[in-house]
């Protein structure tokens, strides 16, 4: 996993400084495994801590668990935060000060 998406992990300075030093795609690779992994390792182990106690017995997941696990991205009506509704309000935001700006010329 660290070699497919290690990469996601790494801090953009982190991800120069491999690609300079590692100019062969095989080492780089290696190098981005071995960098991200360290990274990855505690969230992996969480995610199978988690789905193994899930599996013990019968546990629901509400709406808003799923939520906070980074199951579902929103959950109408409970007034959590969500992307959507986040970019929708800077759109509405920036809409509405383009049109004073027209009505004012």
């Amino acid at each position: 996993m660290a070699n497919t998406i290690g990469s996601i992990f790494l801090l953009p300075e982190e991800k120069r400084e491999l690609e300079s030093k590692h100019k062969e795609e095989v080492a780089l690779k290696t190098a981005l495994e071995n960098r991200a992994t360290k990274k990855l390792r505690p969230l992996w182990y969480f995610v199978v801590s988690l789905c193994r106690v899930l599996q013990t017995a019968d546990h629901e997941l509400t709406a808003v668990d799923a939520y906070w696990l980074g199951l579902v991205d929103e959950v109408p009506g409970s007034g959590l935060p969500n992307l959507r509704q986040s970019l929708m309000k800077i759109a509405e935001t920036e809409n509405k000060a383009i049109s004073e700006k027209s009505n004012e010329s």
